[in-house]
Formats: C-alpha cells, structure tokens, sequence
C-alpha cells in the first residue's frame, strides 16, 4: 500500500506548539514554546512566527523536483525543550547535532 505524505499541523493544548511536516524528502519537527507560565506571550509568539516564516522558505525550496536525489531526505528538528539539529541528506545525524542552537538557528543554517 502506498500513502500520500501530506504535511500535517498539531497544535495540542499544551504550553507548546509541535508541528510536523512530513513530506518526501523533507522531515521538519517543530517544537515551540508558548504561553507558559514564565513565557512572555509576546517574545513567544515573536519566535514562533520567525521559525515558521522560516520553515516556510525551507519547503519550497527543497521541494523543487530533482533539488535532492531520489531516496535522500533532509530531516530538520527544532525544540526549545530538547535541542535543535538537521542532517544533510545521506549524512549521519550524529555530525550535524547542534543541540545548543535554538529552532530559528538551526532553520537558518539550513537555508
């Protein structure tokens, strides 16, 4: 059987936003803090909205027909809880760990 990847959007009632998307060949985790009890709504938001005005740049561009081989896959995760990595397709996540960074840091690195 074969499934259609489509991206997905989850917003669970929790003090975080995770957002995956999940399209061939792209892997994007999203993990965004907002509205905590010690968040400041405001600076929340602000880097929500930048990581996503990011990912935004990122889709297209990895989506062009023939951008990466067939089989390979650009995996992206950003957390503001668990670190923020991405390894390059056909490279080993291990070398490209950057679990200081935060989730805009690592998605502008991969632009």
């Amino acid at each position: 059987m074969i499934q259609e990847s489509r991206p997905s959007l989850a917003i669970p009632a929790t003090e975080s936003t995770r957002t995956t998307y999940s399209i061939d060949p792209l892997r994007m985790f999203l993990h965004l803090g907002w509205d905590g009890v010690y968040m400041d709504a405001i600076e929340a938001s602000a880097k929500i909205r930048e990581s996503f005005s990011l990912a935004d740049q990122i889709v297209p561009t990895v989506m062009v027909p023939g951008r990466l081989p067939v089989g390979d896959r650009l995996m992206i995760v950003g957390s503001d809880f668990y670190g923020s990595y991405w390894s390059a397709p056909g490279k080993s996540r291990s070398k490209e760990r950057s679990g200081s960074k935060g989730p805009a840091e690592v998605l502008t690195e991969v632009l």
